[in-house]
């Protein structure tokens, strides 16, 4: 019996630390994606909960510029982050039929970078 007892309460010792543990992991990983997040994967959810907070400004407020300013047929948006920051890679197909590729920062919605104008 004695035994018996002592392997029950190893056992919810053992779970215990197993829960603790993977309590531990379940916190730590998701900060630990973020942290290193520079190829634009998984920013989707940051991108709208920045937009919900007022932290970055919706692709609709940024689009209109865009087209205004290199007019021509928008095949590509992405949301990506560098360091820290969100920006949007916008691609469109110019009228001279060259691909441009935009780069916008989504909390200001200034032009970062123009490539192929």
């Amino acid at each position: 019996m004695a035994t018996r007892g002592a392997t029950q309460t190893m056992s919810l010792s053992r779970r215990r630390m197993l829960l603790l543990a993977a309590g531990a992991f379940a916190t730590v990983l998701p900060r630990l994606a973020r942290a290193d997040d520079d190829d634009g994967d998984g920013d989707r959810d940051d991108a709208l909960r920045s937009v919900s907070a007022g932290h970055a400004k919706p692709l609709s407020a940024i689009l209109p510029t865009i087209r205004e300013k290199w007019p021509g047929d928008l095949v590509g948006v992405k949301i990506r982050r560098k360091k820290s920051r969100l920006y949007y890679s916008i691609r469109v197909v110019a009228e001279n039929g060259h691909l441009i590729e935009i780069e916008v920062d989504a909390a200001t919605g200034a032009v970062l970078e123009v490539e192929n104008e």
